[in-house]
């Protein structure tokens, strides 16, 4: 699990502050982009899009 401090650094460098995504989503974007293998998987819209635009593979409905 990632430190508050890298969460709140990746939001920073991302730019994800108001963006509907909260800390368990946030944990998942951090996983996903430290291993590119991983897939997210979700039913959240924002979630999903967020994942995309970071350039993670991720299917959402």
């Amino acid at each position: 699990m990632a430190s508050n401090d890298e969460l709140f650094r990746l939001v920073e460098l991302r730019q994800l502050s108001r963006r509907g995504i909260g800390i368990t989503d946030l944990n998942l974007l951090a996983y996903a982009l430290l291993d590119r293998t991983l897939s997210i998987w979700t039913r959240d819209r924002r979630l999903g899009e967020v994942a995309l635009e970071l350039g993670l593979r991720a299917a959402y409905r």
